[in-house]
Formats: structure tokens, C-alpha cells, sequence
């Protein structure tokens, strides 16, 4: 038997998948009034693409719909104020970190923190985003950490909703994007999802919280891509300091990252293989924060080629975990 790759198995029973929803739609679209629920001037269901957009400061930026924006998380004043400019008014993250609700409320923007994982977005938590996004002060922003995974998922959801986008025309986006294929649970929220009927969707409740009550691992997950964002930053710049982040020294980050690992490993959640990963990025990341601790003492390149092995030594770590335990 030839063996079909994931992705084209996926596909393929996304095509059933695709037709049933086609049929509840259908039936759905009967009885919804089409100006109710959608943002298009004329009434007509929105099939443009997602038009991306330049920007220093947020990555991954997209003009999704006119009212809606999708990217990665805003951290410093400059990503606010593209933001503003943009006429920006709710920002809404389903990342796990808490967002920075002060800085955005002084740039008179409102922040909803609805945090979901890289393992799908439930129904219930897709149409709150939704329900938030379509209620809230426009335009909204989405986002997540990159910009490219969770983020962009929930913008599709929260489009599919307001705009009438298919399954098919979800996923495109999801794809242009940057949504990466091993993510299967973030796909198959979407190839799977029926919009609601309009009084389903009317009598979502949510209070919309400006912070999430975290669950302290989820937090801690969060802040180890954060943190290892900001070594990849500094070692394409070969270890020198970072527009992004003047503020930061990349052997302060990798000792954070380290400490954040530790805390990891003393949760409850951490047990069997990922147990063995976690003690394995303890070590890498001592040995990564000792390398970069000697490359700013000495200036000597091999510190340098040092912190360059042990970052690829972590992040393959952290794909094979990613896609064992958390897709």
C-alpha cells in the first residue's frame, strides 16, 4: 500500500467534511438575514484576500476584512501606534500571555483576552471571539504570539461568521497566513465549523475580560515562546543587540528562558516524555545561557558557534514536543 501523507489524508476528508457543512449552511442561510451579519456594503458575502501589510513593529500583519486585522502581539509603543493609525479601537488575543491592557487603553484601544491553545478552538470559544469582534468597537485586531497559528484561526472563524466565508475559503487564508500544516487541531476547527443560526448567535454572553484567569503552566508555556522568539531575533543578528528589543542582552534572555523551563518542570502537567523534553531544555539552555554569558565577556566566535548549536538543539526539541503533545 503506497502511504498517503497526513496533509493529503486531511484534505481528503476535509472534502466530506466541506460538503456537509455546505448542506448545513444551505439550510442555515434559509432562514439568516444576510445584513444581520455581515460587514459587506452590498450585501454580498466577502471573497477578497487577506491583503498583508508592512510593518516593523507587528508581524504577520494582514488587512483581513475592512473592519478586521489579524497579526502578532503588539509589545512595545511602536506596534500600538501602527495599530492606531489603522484606526484599530478592540484588540482581542487568544494568546496565553497576558496582554498589556495599560499601554493599549492609552492609546484608547480596548483589550479582550480570550486565550485558546494550539490544539483547535472549541465551538463555544470561537463564538465568543466571534460575538466579540462583531459587537465591540471596530476595526478589531486578532492576534496571537507570531501571528500565524492561533491568531489567524480565530480571525477565520470570527470572517466566517460575520462575512460568510466557506470552509474552503477559511483555510486559504489559514494558509496564506503562514498557518503551519502540523497544527491539525487549528485546521480541522475551522474545515469542520457551521456558522451559527442568527438567534444562536445573538444570545452569546461572554463579559469580554480584559485578563483571562490563566492557568499558571499555560502562562508559563507562553512566556518560553516569548522568550525564545527573542534569542532567534538575537542570533540572526549574530548576537548583537536588537532593534526590536534595545532593552535586552541575549544571555539575560536565555538565563529567563532557562528559569522558565525549571518552572515548568515543577508542574504537575509535566510528566513522561514531555518530562524527559523539559529536562532536556533545562540543560540546553544553562549551557546556551554559560555560551552567551563567555561571547559578551570574551568577544571569542566560538561562543558564538556554540550558542548557535544549542539553539538549533532546543528548537528541534521544541518541534518534536510541539507536534507529539501539543498538536
Amino acid at each position: 500500500m503506497v502511504p498517503i501523507h497526513p496533509r493529503c489524508e486531511r484534505l481528503a476528508t476535509s472534502t466530506v467534511v466541506f460538503c456537509l457543512t455546505g448542506v448545513l449552511m444551505l439550510a442555515w442561510g434559509c432562514r439568516h438575514d444576510p445584513q444581520a451579519n455581515t460587514r459587506s456594503s452590498n450585501g454580498v458575502a466577502s471573497t477578497d484576500p487577506a491583503t498583508p501589510l508592512e510593518s516593523e513593529s507587528i508581524p504577520n500583519l494582514y488587512r483581513v476584512t475592512p473592519t478586521l486585522y489579524s497579526g502578532g502581539q503588539p509589545h512595545n509603543d511602536a506596534a500600538f501606534t501602527h495599530l492606531q493609525s489603522l484606526g484599530v479601537k478592540t484588540i482581542i488575543s487568544v494568546d496565553g500571555i497576558t496582554p498589556d491592557v495599560a499601554t493599549a487603553k492609552r492609546f484608547g484601544m480596548r483589550y479582550v483576552h480570550l486565550p485558546v491553545g494550539y490544539d483547535g478552538i472549541k465551538r463555544r470559544d470561537a463564538l465568543v471571539i466571534a460575538k466579540a469582534a462583531d459587537t465591540l468597537d471596530q476595526p478589531v485586531f486578532i492576534h496571537c504570539h507570531h501571528g500565524q497559528h492561533r491568531g489567524p484561526t480565530a480571525a477565520a472563524l470570527a470572517v466566517m461568521i460575520a462575512d460568510g466565508w466557506s470552509n474552503e475559503q477559511a483555510v486559504a487564508w489559514m494558509e496564506q497566513a503562514g498557518t503551519s500544516l502540523h497544527y491539525e487541531g487549528l485546521y480541522r476547527s475551522v474545515e469542520t465549523f457551521a456558522p451559527p443560526s442568527r438567534q444562536v448567535f445573538k444570545n452569546v454572553l461572554s463579559s469580554f475580560p480584559e485578563k483571562a484567569a490563566l492557568e499558571p503552566f499555560t502562562e508559563s508555556m507562553a512566556r518560553i515562546g516569548q522568550l525564545f522568539t527573542h534569542l532567534k531575533q538575537f542570533k540572526a543578528n549574530g548576537y548583537e543587540p536588537i532593534k526590536q528589543h534595545p532593552d535586552l542582552s541575549p544571555a539575560h534572555e536565555a538565563l529567563l528562558l532557562n528559569e522558565a523551563f525549571r518552572e515548568a518542570q515543577r508542574s504537575d502537567q509535566t510528566k513522561g516524555p514531555f518530562a524527559d523534553d523539559i529536562a532536556a531544555s533545562v540543560a540546553a539552555t544553562q549551557k546556551l545561557h554559560d555560551a552567551l554569558v563567555q561571547w559578551q565577556t570574551t568577544g571569542d566566535p566560538q561562543h558564538a558557534r556554540t550558542a548557535d548549536q544549542l539553539m538549533v538543539t532546543i528548537s528541534q526539541s521544541c518541534k518534536q514536543c510541539h507536534r507529539r503533545d501539543r498538536d
